[in-house]
Order: C-alpha cells, then structure tokens, then sequence
C-alpha cells in the first residue's frame, strides 16, 4: 500500500506574542526536526490586523466567552454581518512574511478570530486545488508536534470518511483548531456544504457542527496540554514518548512561557530518540 501523505497546515497570526513564539519557539524545535516525506508542510496567516482591528477583535473575544447573555447577540451579530459573505472563500497569495524555511501563504482576508471560518474555508481549498494529499493536519503556531507519531497514528486510520483531533474540552464532540486531522473527501463535503458552515459559532465548533450533520463520527485523538514548566516535569517519559500533538499554553497573553515548554520539551523528545 503506498505510503498515505499528509498536508501539515500552520496557522499563525502576525502578532505578539504569536510570532515571537514562532521565531524562537516551534522554528527552533518541532519545525526543526527531522520530517519523514510523508508531510508537505505550510504555513498560513490572513492580513495583519491594525490597531482598531486588534481591539475590536479582543473586545469580541472577551463578549463571547463573558456569559451567554452576551455571547447570544454576539452571535446574531456575527451572521449579520458574515451572511453577504457565506459562500466566499478568499484568495491566498505567497507570503514572505514569515521566513521560514517551509513554504508560506497569506489568505487575503481579516486575521480575527471572528473571520476564522474564512481562513478555514480557504486552507481547505488550498488542500484539494494545490495538492494530491490523502489528509490535511490542521495545527497552530504555539502546538508542538511528534511527526513519527502521527505518521504511525495515519498508517492505521481509513483513507475516506474521517474527522478527528483533540477534544476541544472535555465532553465536545468536535476538533480543537489546534489539532485537526481530516481526510480528503470531508474536506470536500466541507468546502461543498459551506452554506452550513455556522457564522455565529466560534469556527472549530462549527466546523464539528456541520461534519456532524454530514453524519461523519468525530474522533478523539490523544493531546497532551502544557500549561507550565512543571506540568512538563511531572509527565513521564512513557507519556511524552506516545503522544504526537502537545498544545503549549502558559500564561497570560502578555506573559507566555510558550518559548520556554517547547523547549524543552523538544530537549528531553530528543533525548528519548523520538524526534
């Protein structure tokens, strides 16, 4: 059987402290590793936002997760304003914004967490139009990934019909933007039924919402969540050295120790021979 590939895409977005993370963090560890070919990697960002586009997109965050009688006009709020644009998916153009040794794209669209749909819709197009790819791993910038693993995990999972991650919390039924595997026919029920695609929800629920509707089962995949330098500490070997999706999140917004997990992380990962 011919060896499955995978399209790893990256979502980054142009602002602190998500590129500090990326150039000094997952550039120097995970992105740095020996990668079997079995992966082509990309990374994606949308158009940097400006100073009234970053409060505005802080100042939506903190309405949708404040309570839901906020969160519920938040939502009529957001189909108002994105149903002139519900089968619209933008344009991507070579980005060199990043500096990376992998290739980068810009999607010609508003990088918030409000129009993270449309960065979902066009990453998908991407996958089906520029490559032949069986699957494509949707992750984020602060992640770190064991690429072995993963290629184990794929060797075992069926080529058609299949939607799966990280549980987003416990008890969801759908895939955390963070870590998202997804084979090629759903990717293109996805770009297909877009219509479905809920602009009221936050995008990685409502991607699971629409696939659930497709009647495909959601599949749990194992994540490890890092969130200090002494939860890395106390988790063995055994555990670091079976998991392939580690979710780095320490700190505040303005005080992460992303840098500092991954690190070393990636260190005793080598140390172990695994990566």
């Amino acid at each position: 059987m011919p060896a499955k590939i995978i399209l790893v895409s990256v979502v980054h977005a142009l602002q602190e402290p998500w590129t500090t993370i990326f150039r000094t963090g997952s550039e120097t560890t995970w992105l740095n590793s020996n990668i079997p070919d079995e992966f082509h990697l990309v990374h994606f960002h949308g158009l940097p936002l400006k100073r009234f586009g970053s409060l505005w997109d802080r100042i939506h965050e903190r309405f949708r997760w404040k309570n839901r009688w906020c969160a519920a006009p938040l939502a009529w709020l957001d189909t108002l304003i994105g149903s002139p644009l519900l089968l619209f998916i933008p344009e991507i153009r070579p980005s060199n914004k990043l500096h990376s040794a992998f290739p980068a794209f810009e999607v010609c669209f508003p990088d918030t967490y409000q129009f993270l749909r449309w960065k979902d819709l066009a990453v998908l197009k991407y996958f089906l139009e520029q490559t032949s790819c069986d699957y494509i791993y949707m992750t984020t910038n602060n992640s770190y990934l064991n690429f072995n693993n993963l290629k184990r995990l794929v060797e075992d999972l069926p080529l058609a019909s299949f939607y799966g991650g990280a549980k987003a919390y416990d008890g969801a039924e759908f895939a955390a933007g963070n870590s998202r595997l997804i084979s090629r026919d759903v990717a293109q029920l996805i770009i297909k039924n877009r219509r479905d695609f809920s602009l009221g929800l936050i995008e990685d629920s409502a991607m699971g919402k629409l696939v659930k509707s497709l009647n495909i089962d959601f599949v749990p995949l194992p994540s490890l969540i890092m969130e200090s330098p002494e939860s890395l500490v106390q988790i063995s070997d055994s555990e670091l050295k079976r998991h392939f999706h580690f979710r780095v999140k320490s700190g505040a917004l303005n005080s992460r120790n992303d840098v500092q997990i991954m690190t070393s992380l990636h260190k005793r990962l080598v140390d172990l021979g695994v990566v």
